[in-house]
């Protein structure tokens, strides 16, 4: 292909080996950012970690929200009949 640009074969080939040394630079850099299908599943198997504790935590932030309430609604109670039981 590079024959049709170049007088003689010799400068074709010194620009297709310098186009493909860029080429193989370029994929040496980009190939470090490049996932791997274990890195994909890696990354699926964090996100259900996290989401199973997340749902755990949400459960033990719940239950104290509710003995919270608990408690308040007994002090509540508690207040009004000590304040009945003076008059």
């Amino acid at each position: 292909m590079l024959n049709k640009y170049f007088k003689n074969e010799e400068d074709a080939k010194i620009v297709a080996s310098g186009i493909e040394e860029m080429v193989n630079q370029r994929f040496q850099t980009e190939k470090e950012r490049l996932a791997t299908k274990m890195d994909i599943m890696e990354l699926k198997g964090d996100i259900s970690h996290v989401k199973m504790r997340m749902k755990q935590s949400f459960r033990d932030q719940l239950k104290l929200i509710i003995l919270i309430m608990i408690g308040f609604a007994f002090l509540v109670v508690s207040g009004i009949t000590l304040m009945l039981g003076t008059e």
